[in-house]
C-alpha cells in the first residue's frame, strides 16, 4: 500500500507544476485558441476537411491545457470581457464541455460536414461563442500563484458582513475601519524585512563585484578585509554606486494646525508624535537638533501631540505646550519641557512660560480652562489613525520610523529622500 505521505508528495509536485505553467500557458493558449479556431472557421466555410481537422485538433490541445493548468492555477475566468466571473471549478466544468464538444466533432467530422449549410454556420458559431468564453479573458498582470490562491473569494464589498452577534450584523467596512492601525504596522514590518533582506543582497553583491575585479574568491576577499568594517562596505559603495527602487509605505499626514520649524519648502518634512514625559523622546531631542544644524533649509519639523495615558503630568504639558504657541513660543516652550522633564506640575509650567516672557495671565487663563484641548484629541485620533502606539514616533516624507534612532538612521532615510 502506498503511503499517504507519498501521494501528497506526487499531488504538492503536479500542483508546483501546474501553478509554475499557470502564466505562460494563459499568454499561449488564447493565441493557439484564436489561430486553430480561424482553421476551424475556414475549413467550415470552404468544406475542406484538412483545415476542420486541423482546426479542432488546435482546439482540443488548447483547450486540454487551460483546463488542466489554467482551471487549477486561477481564480476565476471572464466572459467576453464583461467581468462575468467564474470559479475554478465552473471554468473547468466549462473547459471541460469544450474539450467533450470537440473531440465529438473531430470524431464525427465527416457527417458534420455533409450537414445543411445553415446548420454548419450554428455549430460555427457555438464553437466560436464557446471558444470566446475562455478566450476573451486571459491573466492579468500581476496575478498567478505567488499572490492568489485558487480557492482565494473576491474581495468583500464594504457593505458586505462579516459577523453577526445576537442578530446584529458587523460588517466588512467597520472591520477594515477598525483593522487599519495593525494593517499599517504589519505593512511596514514587511517593508521593513524585504529592505534588510535587500541590503544584505546589495552587500553580497558589492563582495562579488570587488572579488571579480581583483581576481580572487569572495570568500578569499572577506579573508582579507573584515566583514563589518563599515568604512569598508562605504568604499564599496561609492566605488560600485547603488540605487534603492523599493518603495517603502508613507502615510498622509495632515499638518493642519500643526506648529512647524525650519524652510515652509523645505522637501524634507520631519513629523514628531511626542511625549513631553517620555524619556526616549527626551533622549532624542540632541540628534534632532544635529539634523537641523546639518541640513538646516532642507529639513522642517512638525510636532503632534501625543500624551501616553500612563504619563500622569503629560497631558497638562501639551496643554501649555500649546497655550505657549497661541503667543508664539511654541518651539522654545518645548524645548524647555525637554530639559526638564522631571518636573511637570502646574506651577513649574507657569514658571518655564514666566521665564521665556510670555504674558503670564494669559498663559494662566488658557491652562486652567485647557483651551486647546479639541487640538489635543485631534492629534491623539491622527495618532490613532495611523497606528502610533508609542512614543517618540517619526514620520519623514510620511516614512514611519520609531524610537529615540541614532543620527546615522536619520541620515540614511534623509539621503535617500534628497535623492528621489
Amino acid at each position: 500500500m502506498v503511503p499517504v505521505e507519498n501521494f501528497m508528495a506526487v499531488i504538492d509536485q503536479y500542483r508546483f507544476l501546474s501553478e509554475s505553467l499557470a502564466r505562460p500557458v494563459s499568454r499561449v493558449v488564447p493565441w493557439l485558441e484564436l489561430v486553430f479556431g480561424t482553421f476551424l472557421l475556414l475549413g467550415f466555410m470552404t468544406r475542406v476537411s484538412a483545415a476542420v481537422l486541423t482546426g479542432l485538433l488546435g482546439v482540443f490541445v488548447a483547450l486540454l491545457g487551460r483546463a488542466i493548468v489554467l482551471g487549477l492555477s486561477i481564480a476565476d475566468c471572464g466572459c467576453f470581457g464583461s467581468g462575468i466571473k467564474l470559479t475554478p471549478h465552473h471554468a473547468l466544468l466549462l473547459d471541460t464541455a469544450l474539450v467533450l464538444c470537440s473531440a465529438f466533432v473531430f470524431r464525427h467530422a465527416p457527417r458534420v460536414l455533409s450537414l445543411d449549410r445553415r446548420l454548419t454556420a450554428c455549430v460555427v458559431a457555438m464553437l466560436l461563442v464557446l471558444t470566446g468564453c475562455v478566450t476573451a479573458r486571459t491573466v492579468p498582470e500581476g496575478i498567478g500563484p505567488e499572490n492568489l490562491s485558487p480557492l482565494e473569494p473576491s474581495p468583500a464589498g464594504a457593505n458586505s458582513v462579516v459577523a453577526k452577534v445576537g442578530g446584529e450584523a458587523i460588517g466588512h467596512g467597520e472591520l477594515e475601519e477598525a483593522a487599519t492601525a495593525d494593517m499599517k504596522s504589519v505593512d511596514q514590518k514587511i517593508y521593513e524585512i524585504k529592505r534588510e533582506r535587500l541590503q544584505k543582497m546589495v552587500e553580497e553583491k558589492l563582495w562579488q563585484l570587488e572579488a571579480r575585479k581583483r581576481g580572487v574568491s569572495v570568500e578569499a576577499l572577506k579573508a582579507r578585509a573584515a566583514p563589518d568594517d563599515e568604512a569598508f562596505m562605504a568604499e564599496l559603495s561609492e566605488k560600485y554606486p547603488v540605487e534603492f527602487y523599493l518603495e517603502p509605505p508613507r502615510d498622509a499626514i495632515s499638518l493642519d494646525e500643526t506648529p512647524l520649524q525650519g524652510n515652509p519648502d523645505a522637501p524634507i518634512t520631519l513629523v514628531e508624535f511626542s511625549d513631553f514625559e517620555c524619556p526616549f523622546c527626551g533622549r532624542v531631542q540632541p540628534t534632532l537638533q544635529d539634523i537641523r544644524a546639518r541640513y538646516e533649509d532642507k529639513v522642517r519639523l512638525a510636532f503632534k501631540h501625543f500624551p501616553l495615558p500612563f504619563h500622569r503630568s503629560a497631558r497638562q504639558a501639551h496643554l501649555a505646550a500649546l497655550c505657549a504657541d497661541e503667543q508664539g513660543k511654541f518651539w522654545p516652550y518645548r524645548a524647555v519641557l525637554f530639559q526638564r522633564q522631571k518636573d511637570l506640575s502646574k506651577t513649574a509650567l507657569i514658571d518655564y512660560a514666566r521665564e521665556l516672557g510670555l504674558e503670564t495671565e494669559l498663559f494662566q487663563a488658557c491652562l486652567g480652562e485647557e483651551r486647546y484641548a479639541a487640538k489635543l484629541e485631534r492629534d491623539f485620533e491622527e495618532a490613532s489613525r495611523l497606528g502610533v502606539t508609542g512614543t517618540p514616533t517619526f514620520f519623514l516624507n510620511g516614512r514611519r520610523f520609531s524610537g529615540a534612532q541614532p543620527y546615522r538612521a536619520f541620515e540614511q532615510m534623509i539621503e535617500e529622500e534628497l535623492k528621489r
